[in-house]
């Protein structure tokens, strides 16, 4: 099995183990991603640790699609990390990331402390989503 594959069953797995907070994806889905450069992954070592999967909208926003981190390394400064990685890798024409997040979710605090602005909520496939944005042009 090569790196790639391991990366990606590994983000696959770390998504559905959050199945409480993200719908469905196929696999496919994210080998997608990762074959177009649009999945960071946070490993340390062989293990992955977290990952995120993002789209650059031709508006000039990063899009998040999802991002998680493994349950037995949550607050240890991953998400942040990954955030960070996901800005500085942004083409110098991104204004912006966004991405959505359930209402209610702890993950909305984590956004919010990251320096994210609530824009709005929306109503979701099951639940209401916080639509957060973070400006990149500092």
């Amino acid at each position: 099995m090569s790196r790639e594959d391991m990366d990606v069953d590994a983000a696959k797995a770390i998504f559905d183990d959050h199945n409480d907070v993200f719908g469905w994806q196929p696999r496919g889905a994210f080998a997608r991603s990762h074959a177009n450069g649009q999945l960071i992954i946070c490993a340390a070592g062989c293990e992955v640790l977290g990952f995120c999967r993002f789209y650059d909208r031709r508006d000039g926003i990063r899009k998040i699609y999802d991002m998680a981190v493994a349950r037995a390394h949550l607050r240890k400064g991953i998400g942040a990390r990954m955030l960070a990685a996901a800005g500085a890798a942004a083409p110098r024409d991104r204004l912006a990331i966004e991405l959505k997040c359930p209402e209610g979710a702890a993950a909305n605090f984590f956004y919010e402390a990251m320096g994210f602005v609530s824009l709005a909520a929306e109503a979701g496939k099951r639940k209401r989503l916080s639509v957060w944005r973070r400006d990149l042009r500092g």
